[in-house]
């Protein structure tokens, strides 16, 4: 196994004369584990499988706190962020500018946690990306109003929300 884990041993003396080792292996902080292959098993009750598919080893490693969802890399470049917006947070929060040039702003995006390798990833599409749902077409709130308190067959009226974040959230409660 990589990486090695800690096997604890206990001898107990049978009636018959014999001796029985147990091993206990404690549940490991160095998740997730590969055999000599290379392979990763998951283990459920008494059943052990391979990983076979990214969506697996992602909730896997999400699990154990070695990927976080707001961090997976999208397609969006630095040209996805709205920077009139960015611009105001920066003042607003830090009292800095905007940087002149691209490589100074990948720079600063990347000291943010909100993109690597020239990439946004997830909090920086959805926190500062101009059109987020060119990228990522889930992620847009769906309103549908119905007459009464009940939902009938038929609704009045619905409209769909997007943008950033902060814009979603906005018009989302005022309507405008």
């Amino acid at each position: 196994m990589k990486s090695p884990v800690t096997v604890h041993t206990e001898n107990i003396s049978l009636e018959i004369g014999r001796v029985m080792i147990v091993l206990t292996i404690p549940e490991g902080i160095d998740k997730p584990y590969f055999d000599n292959q290379g392979v990763i098993w998951l283990k459920s009750g008494a059943d052990k499988r391979r990983i076979h598919s990214k969506e697996e080893l992602r909730r896997l490693f999400q699990e154990v706190d070695l990927l976080h969802a707001d961090e997976v890399p999208t397609r969006a470049g630095i040209e996805a962020v709205h920077s009139k917006n960015f611009l105001e947070f920066l003042e607003k929060i830090y009292h800095e500018a905007w940087p002149d040039s691209n490589v100074e702003r990948l720079k600063l995006l990347e000291n943010m946690n909100l993109s690597s390798n020239n990439r946004l990833n997830l909090a920086g599409l959805l926190l500062f990306g101009d059109k987020p749902q060119l990228y990522k077409p889930e992620f847009v709130v769906k309103a549908v109003t119905f007459a009464g308190i009940d939902i009938a067959d038929k609704y009045l009226d619905s409209e769909d929300f997007e943008g950033d974040l902060s814009t979603i959230f906005q018009t989302a409660i005022t309507g405008e």
